[in-house]
């Protein structure tokens, strides 16, 4: 089973089939290839996020943070008020089976991990921090303000929004990806 496309490859499919030039600042992909040939693949791997505040009229759920990562066979859910979730579609198509915790899914659990985490980053997730790695099954991660270090803008964002100022001097940043500068790290 391959990842699916998202709805956020709507918008540059349409652009590429129109043959307008597809903005950088789209977090999605054109589907077109896929869609002529049907072989062609756009996702390695779908990035699914969900972030709820309870409302008056509805009085469920209230705030509940989660992200998910999904292979095509793999699928690694991260609720940071839960239980988090890994299913193996391929022998629990239903996804009856919750593998967070077996040992014998390490391996594909934590590459998916690493992906979301990067995905997170890339995109400068508004939720992003520390809590998204330091997962009850994730030992081998330590608790770090700087995820991977960059800061909210991105290069690509830069035709939308101005560049961001520099808290030292107040002038615009001579780049807009940099890497956050934290107590230790200050030159």
């Amino acid at each position: 089973m391959d990842a699916p496309a998202t709805h956020l490859d709507i918008v540059p499919t349409v652009l590429d089939y129109m043959n307008v030039e597809i903005p950088n600042i789209l977090e999605g992909k054109s589907m077109l290839q896929q869609i002529k040939d049907g072989v062609s693949k756009v996702n390695d791997v779908v990035f699914s996020e969900f972030t709820r505040y309870e409302l008056i009229q509805d009085g469920n759920g209230g705030f509940q943070p989660m992200r998910c990562a999904f292979d095509g066979r793999y699928k690694l859910v991260i609720n940071l008020l839960d239980t988090d979730e890994f299913y193996d579609l391929q022998v629990d198509p239903e996804e009856i089976h919750n593998a967070i915790n077996d040992l014998n899914y390490k391996e594909e659990r934590e590459r998916l991990h690493d992906i979301l985490l990067a995905e997170m980053d890339r995109t400068r997730d508004l939720y992003r921090g520390y809590h998204w790695a330091m997962r009850p099954w994730r030992t081998d991660k330590a608790p770090s303000f700087r995820n991977a270090g960059y800061v909210r803008q991105r290069e690509e964002s830069e035709m939308y929004e101005a560049r961001q100022l520099n808290y030292d001097t107040g002038l615009p940043m001579e780049e807009a990806v940099r890497i956050k500068i934290i107590g230790a790290d200050k030159k």
